[in-house]
């Protein structure tokens, strides 16, 4: 029930519309406005990744993986693979 005293949500993807259409159909309530907003930091942090310069051959870079816990982290899931497969793409 957290959106239901708005009378407008910023949307950050055009998949949230279709619930929360679905929503107000099953509560009998009136439509919201529904802007479609995007994702702002993630806009800048893709400004910056198109502007980087990268030299594969010269430049080191690091990987960093943050994984959840629990039956959906993605160790639990497949444990050290992914890291293997990670370190067989850096150059020696």
């Amino acid at each position: 029930f957290s959106l239901d005293y708005y009378d407008g949500v910023l949307l950050n993807g055009e998949f949230q519309k279709d619930i929360i259409r679905t929503i107000e159909n099953k509560r009998n309530m009136p439509n919201k406005e529904l802007p479609l907003v995007g994702c702002t930091y993630i806009d800048v942090l893709k400004e910056k990744l198109n502007n980087l310069s990268i030299n594969k051959e010269n430049d080191n870079f690091t990987v960093l993986l943050a994984p959840s816990w629990g039956e959906s982290g993605i160790l639990t899931k497949y444990g050290t693979s992914l890291i293997d497969k990670l370190v067989e793409t850096v150059p020696t």
